[in-house]
């Protein structure tokens, strides 16, 4: 089997091998200015495994010593530096003779203390940074925002994707020759949701960023749910993260609606019994709307703004997330036990070296989370047309028959789920508030932690004192967005 590390240097991206100067290399070549904006055009489908190849190629960008080879040569490791340096080794063709190791990079100064920074700061610079690397200026603003909500929230799918090509990759679009600032992109096409039934719809998202489709999703939900009691939107057609999905949950409860909200993606995590990768992380969030207020005199119920609060759970089903795993991977921190396997199929806490991520739960209860990763699977994948468990998209119902991704017609790509019901479905909802504040009073009564509270706690303190982030990475985005001005 091919070395992940030797896998992942053949296949480095030109940002990252031009990367040599730690978070300010990383912000020269994160801002350089690109020509064309992001494609319109439905991307195909992901068939094949990403993750360790990618956590390979964060090891070998930060310059971290590599684990021994498992079978097979492979390029020697660039040398250990102090700190992450973000050097990627060459690209030898397959038939070529492992190349000379570059020497070893200047050192970087040692990591800075965490910033705190406003809000509007923050989001103003991301928003600039997105918009630099040809993100529709429709689009931008969103996507903004859900890395900021999660940044602020303590959550790993930050404002650190910027760099690690999470988000809007610089690698997206060609380098302008002279230099000049790129053009903007042309208006993405609208999304415009399908009805199923009174109730339900799809959104295919024409490889859209996975942020606004969802947001999109979210939206038609809301929409349904208020008309009819409830809203289930299925989208398709993307090949990019939704973000912290319990934003979206969040959105709904606030709404004063109960929310639900699934992600799915490539095979990341390897269910109980496998030995590879073949479910995604596959997060699930939910949001329960949580009164402020207990209606009018009447007892009638109001969903104006600001009168719910939200109680959000944001569940992966992996034992640590895919971008926790790429920070250790950049940092050389060792994984904790039960997290990951190597490209063997057997546990590492190396995480340069991780090919699949494990359920959470450990030895005893894995199982759990197995299971529920298969539901997420199910209602992202077969239930709303979508590709899954790693498979091409011609192995699906609607691929065979030549539809969607690689033909005409919907579908193909990553696929997602919101869910939208009314408290009132069942009883009247003054009594559903009633009891829901009841229920939070007395759990926390009791000493309870209840879900998303240390993020809300963390939000809140970010609102009062500015988003936590590291410096490297704060100077890195605001070198990369040309400057931190409102």
């Amino acid at each position: 089997m091919t070395p992940l590390v030797s896998a992942a240097a053949r296949a480095a991206p030109s940002f990252v091998a031009s990367a040599a100067g730690g978070w300010g290399g990383l912000a020269a070549a994160a801002g350089r200015p690109r020509v064309g904006g992001a494609a319109v055009a439905r991307p195909r489908p992901p068939t094949a495994l990403p993750f360790g190849r990618r956590v390979a190629l964060v090891a070998s960008a930060a310059a971290l010593p590599s684990p021994p080879p498992a079978g097979g040569s492979s390029a020697p490791p660039a040398p250990t530096a102090a700190a992450p340096t973000h050097v990627a080794p060459g690209r030898p063709s397959s038939t070529a003779a492992p190349p000379t190791p570059p020497p070893p990079p200047p050192s970087p100064p040692a990591p800075s203390a965490t910033v705190r920074v406003p809000t509007a700061n923050v989001v103003s610079v991301v928003t600039r940074l997105l918009l630099r690397r040809g993100t529709p200026a429709v689009d931008a603003p969103l996507m903004a925002e859900v890395l900021v909500y999660a940044q602020a929230a303590g959550n790993a799918q930050g404002l650190a994707k910027l760099i690690t090509h999470g988000v809007g990759s610089p690698d997206a679009a060609p380098t302008a020759e002279d230099g000049a600032a790129a053009p903007p992109p042309p208006p993405p096409p609208p999304l415009v949701p399908v009805a199923t039934s009174p109730v339900a719809a799809t959104l295919d998202g024409t490889g859209r960023s996975g942020m606004v489709v969802m947001a999109a999703a979210t939206d038609e939900a809301i929409r349904l749910a208020r008309a009819h009691g409830v809203g289930i939107v299925g989208t398709t057609g993307t090949t990019t993260g939704s973000g912290a999905i319990g934003y979206y949950a969040r959105r709904v409860a606030t709404a004063g609606l109960f929310g639900l909200a699934a992600s799915g993606c490539c095979p990341l995590v390897a269910p109980s019994g496998a030995a590879t990768a073949l479910l995604g992380t596959n997060p699930l969030a939910y949001g329960i709307p949580v009164p402020r207020c207990g209606g009018d005199e009447e007892g009638n119920r109001s969903d104006g703004d600001g009168a719910y609060d939200a109680l959000v759970a944001d569940i992966g089903m992996s034992a640590m997330s895919y971008w926790a795993v790429r920070a250790a991977a950049a940092k050389g921190t060792p994984l904790p036990e039960h997290v990951a396997l190597d490209a063997t199929g057997g546990a590492t806490v190396d995480a340069a070296s991780a090919a699949a991520l494990l359920p959470f739960g450990g030895p005893d209860a894995a199982h759990k989370a197995s299971a529920l990763g298969v539901l997420v699977e199910w209602l992202t994948g077969p239930a709303v047309g979508a590709t899954f468990a790693g498979l091409p998209w011609a192995a699906t119902a609607a691929g065979g028959r030549g539809e969607g991704a690689d033909g005409e017609g919907s579908g193909g790509g990553w696929g997602n789920l919101v869910v939208a019901a009314s408290p009132s479905l069942l009883r009247p909802a003054a009594d559903v508030d009633a009891d829901t504040a009841t229920l939070v009073a007395t759990l926390r009564g009791g000493g309870a932690t209840l879900p998303g509270e240390g993020g809300d706690a963390r939000r809140a303190d970010a609102a009062r004192g500015g988003v936590p982030i590291e410096g490297g990475l704060w100077h890195a985005l605001v070198e990369a967005a040309g400057g931190d001005g409102p």
